[in-house]
């Protein structure tokens, strides 16, 4: 069940197998209170004016064909700012953005229908509009994307294209990303195991503030001069992360 959109939601049935079953059976730290904060659907979310008149604004524009105040009102349905919670009706505005290009119209529309709420559940659909976010370069809907093809729910396992989606995330600056991209150099998931490069983004993550890497980062063993070189790489992903906000 997803909490608000204001909220990341832990999604467990999800995501449980990239920490107990495929994935986490070489991940070695799981988490002891099952919420696992790498492991989760990032829902788009835009800023809020709490006020009437900025409601009233927004569903003039909205019915005006504005994608932006399209998809605000749908997120107003979807969690109750302002209006009365209704699914559907935030579907309905979701949709409209999203079939104008929107992308974190795009992204919400595929959680919607990947967890079956305001829609029927239907996992074809959800791919396709997380996959178009994520084509356009959206890091939340890249990062859901990898959640989805590591954990094999709804398509089949992928750890390529897993460790492909959180990496287009994770060079963005989206902190769990980045954790979960460590966590397949560190187990060999899509690509064969790396313990320097593990440990390097293991080490962004934790700099960005990510309790999970701080524990993950436990299990990897490296020589000193390992260690260095994975310092120096985690100061060289700093530096491209920040060169990719600037352009």
């Amino acid at each position: 069940r997803r909490l608000d959109r204001g909220m990341k939601v832990t999604l467990l049935a999800l995501f449980l197998s990239l920490l107990t079953d495929g994935w986490g059976e070489e991940i070695k730290s799981n988490g002891s209170d099952g919420g696992i904060e790498g492991n989760s659907f990032l829902p788009s979310l835009p800023s809020f004016k709490p006020n009437k008149a900025d409601l009233e604004r927004t569903k003039r524009l909205a019915k005006g064909g504005d994608k932006l105040e399209q998809f605000k009102l749908g997120v107003r349905y979807e969690n109750g700012y302002g209006v009365f919670k209704d699914h559907k009706e935030a579907i309905k505005w979701y949709a409209k953005s999203a079939e104008q290009g929107f992308a974190k119209a795009q992204s919400n529309l595929g959680i919607s229908y990947f967890l079956g709420e305001g829609v029927p559940k239907d996992y074809k659909k959800a791919l396709r509009w997380l996959t178009k976010a994520a084509e356009k370069g959206l890091a939340e809907a890249q990062y859901n994307l990898g959640g989805i093809y590591g954990s094999g729910e709804g398509v089949p396992k992928d750890y390529n294209n897993a460790l492909r989606w959180f990496t287009k995330a994770a060079e963005q600056g989206l902190v769990h990303a980045q954790a979960m991209v460590g966590a397949s150099y560190a187990n060999g998931l899509g690509e064969a195991k790396n313990l320097i490069k593990g440990y390097a983004w293991y080490k962004v993550a934790i700099d960005n503030g990510n309790k999970e890497a701080r524990e993950w980062i436990k299990e990897i063993a490296l020589s000193p001069e390992q260690l260095i070189e994975a310092q120096s790489l985690s100061t060289q992903i700093h530096k491209r992360i920040e060169a990719n906000k600037k352009n």
